[in-house]
This record gives structure tokens, sequence and C-alpha cells, in this order.
């Protein structure tokens, strides 16, 4: 994310500022189809060039009084407009995350907002040909005045921040957000890229949302996921691109021992209600959430276990809907290891996932810090990184 000059918008309330829809930028782009993408790779020869299914990106922050956003906007080949935010709201004392897809004409075509207050228990609601009833009445539109940007721009440095009385009105313990680069294992050659914002809150629970563009795929997936304090899935919202165009959303709620999930997209209408263990993960792809299937692994130092995932259908075959199945993946723990990257030095957590690939993950969160699996040719690696209240090797830390 980069950070843009932007004139402060009069508004009644706080909230979202539903961004102007007229941004004109450039991009780069993106895919992956397994649990942890690097678990698989080879066949058809890769793209080199822009992602067709990734025309523009732009990035930047909104800020006034009590209210905070980071948003990134993603621009379609059909004219279609993703847009994702990052919010903190100190006089509400909430912080929330929002996916919107919005239509060529600006009509919104899927809305999903995931609140977190201080007091009280999340809140998520996801709606379709408008915008959530969470969102009614606390978005405002807003002109932006931003510069125009390359593609992937790089992080602000130095970051802009919500402020620190803000973040503890708004029950934030610390936040990160961050970017990977995709790339080949053997020669480093350039597959794409993946941005996170991850929220770890007062009461335990934490907020996470990403988005990749993989070029060398033509794919681009949007996503958020939340779990609770005991690391269970609470609520997540995923939206796909895929080499053969728009594949669909899926919006997934949690209820005691059942997952539901709500599909739209050119399979038709689809909704599933599967049994769920006390212990599992949503596998969505973006790497950035790999890092939570650890939670789930019963497995300890030399003793290897498994890990229960929901793995969503994310191939480019449109005829078959999102939705996903209980698998159980092959995990193996091998302790603690202080890595460097060209996002900073971390005390992290080595795993091997699948049997194949190698994730190093920050100990407290399972941040995923660097992912790599030799027998295909795939690397993951954190490049930028910003973040409050992440215990970071200060000799090391980047800014």
């Amino acid at each position: 994310m980069t950070a843009s000059h932007l004139q402060p918008v009069r508004r009644r309330r706080a909230g979202f500022f539903l961004l102007a829809l007229g941004l004109q930028i450039a991009a780069n782009a993106a895919c992956a189809q397994t649990v942890a993408p690097g678990m698989q790779g080879g066949g058809a020869p890769e793209n080199t060039g822009p992602n067709k299914n990734l025309v523009s990106s732009a990035a930047g922050y909104l800020s006034r009084g009590s209210v905070f956003e980071d948003w990134q906007l993603l621009t379609h080949q059909d004219g279609s407009r993703t847009l994702l935010v990052w919010q903190v709201d100190g006089r509400r004392g909430t912080q929330s995350d929002a996916i919107f897809r919005v239509a060529a004409d600006s009509s919104i075509l899927a809305g999903y907002v995931h609140e977190q207050p201080r007091a009280g228990s999340a809140r998520s609601e996801f709606a379709r040909d408008r915008l959530p009833g969470l969102a009614t009445g606390i978005f405002s539109l807003a002109q932006i005045q931003g510069r125009q940007t390359q593609p992937n721009p790089p992080l602000a440095k130095p970051a802009a921040s919500p402020g620190h009385s803000n973040l503890k009105r708004a029950g934030v313990v610390r936040w990160a957000k961050g970017r990977y680069a995709y790339t080949t294992f053997k020669d480093g050659r350039a597959r794409g890229t993946e941005d996170f914002h991850l929220t770890v809150h007062a009461d335990g629970s934490r907020s996470l949302t990403m988005w990749h563009d993989i070029f060398a795929r033509h794919s681009q997936f949007s996503v958020n996921l939340n779990i609770d304090a005991a690391q269970r899935p609470t609520a997540a919202f995923i939206s796909y691109w895929t080499v053969n165009g728009y594949k669909g959303s899926t919006y997934i709620k949690i209820d005691g021992s059942q997952l539901l999930a709500d599909y739209r997209g050119p399979a038709g209408d689809r909704k599933q209600a599967l049994a769920v263990p006390a212990q599992f993960s949503i596998g969505s792809h973006p790497v950035a959430g790999d890092g939570w299937h650890t939670f789930s692994c019963d497995g300890a130092v030399g003793r290897p276990g498994n890990a229960r995932v929901y793995s969503m259908e994310a191939t480019g075959d449109l005829s078959k809907p999102m939705l996903g199945e209980l698998t159980d993946m092959p995990c193996e723990a091998f302790g603690a290891e202080r890595i460097t990257v060209p996002g900073g030095t971390f005390d992290t957590l080595h795993f091997r996932l699948g049997g194949v690939s190698d994730i190093w993950i920050t100990q407290q969160d399972r941040m995923m810090v660097q992912f790599t699996t030799e027998k295909f040719d795939r690397a993951y690696t954190l490049v930028e990184f910003q973040g409050e209240g992440f215990a970071v090797p200060a000799h090391k830390r980047r800014t």
C-alpha cells in the first residue's frame, strides 16, 4: 500500500469512506489453486506479462479525526472494481474490514463488512446488489485527491498510523500490513505479489484481509478471514478472478459446529452446510492465510501430525462453484528459527505443510514470513512490512 495525499472529507458520522470509483491507474497481477499455493506447480507455461484480469490498482489512506482507513482499489477487465478497506474508528470504538465489488456503472454487486467493536461480539454482514445493513448510514462518498500510482506501489515509508489512542479505543492490540513477492524458487523469476492487513483485537480474535495478483496465472483473489481467541474461524469472504474470468464470491459463516457457505457466480447460486470440528482452518489460497493452518496442526516438534482444512475450489473452471471440502493436510513442526527476509528479521516457527512446503511464521500470530516449495519451484517472501505492537528484533526492524 502506498499513501496518497488526500484532502479531508466532510462527513456527519464516522465510518467507512466509499471511495470514488473513477481513479485511473496501472497494475500487475494473480492466482493460487491449493490449500497452500506452493504445494503444486508445473502445468502450462506461465505468463510473464500483465494480468489480463487486473487492469489497474491503486492504494492509499484516508484520515479524519478519530477515523483512519487504508484502502486498495482494483479495476478488472470488464470495468468492475474491487475495493478493500481496513478501518479504525476511535470514536465508535470499532475496527472494521470491508470488501466491495462494484460494476462498471458503479452499482453495488456485492458488499461485505466485518466489524469488531471494542466491547461486544464481532459482526459480519454480506449482501448482493446493495450495501450490507451494517454499513447503512455509516458510508459517505469521498472525492479522492490522490496522485496516480505505478503498478504495485511500495508501502508508504514512514507509515501513516491510526494513532495509539484510536487503536486503544477501538480495541486493537497490534496490527501489521505488508507485501509478499511471488517468485520461482530456483531463479527468482517474478510471478506476482500479495498484500495483507492483519489485526489482533483485545479479545484475542484476529482479522486478516489480503489480495493477491498472480500475473503468471492471470488470477486475482480478494479475501477476508476472521478467527476467534481459540483460533477457530468465525467468518470469511472470498472473491476470485481466474484465467477464465470472474469465478464468483462466497460468504462463509461458522455457526457452532456448522460451516454455512453462500456462493454466487457463473455456476449459479449455491449454498452449503457442512459439519466442522473444533479445530480447523479455511484454505482460501492467498499465502498470508497459510500460517493459520498451523493453529489446527495436531503434531509437535519431532512428531508429525495433520491439520484440518476447509479447502476452497479455486480452479479456472467457472462451472464449479467456490465451495470447499474438509481435508487432512500433513504438517510437521521443526521449532523456533530467526530468519531475515527483505521485510526484516523475525523470530519464527518453522513448519512443513503437505510434506513438501516449508513455511516460517511469527510465533504469536502465525503471520507468514516465508514459504518455499523447492519441488514445485515456488517461493513466497515477505518483502515489505509495517506494524505496531509486533515483536520484531529492534536492531533489524524495517519501517
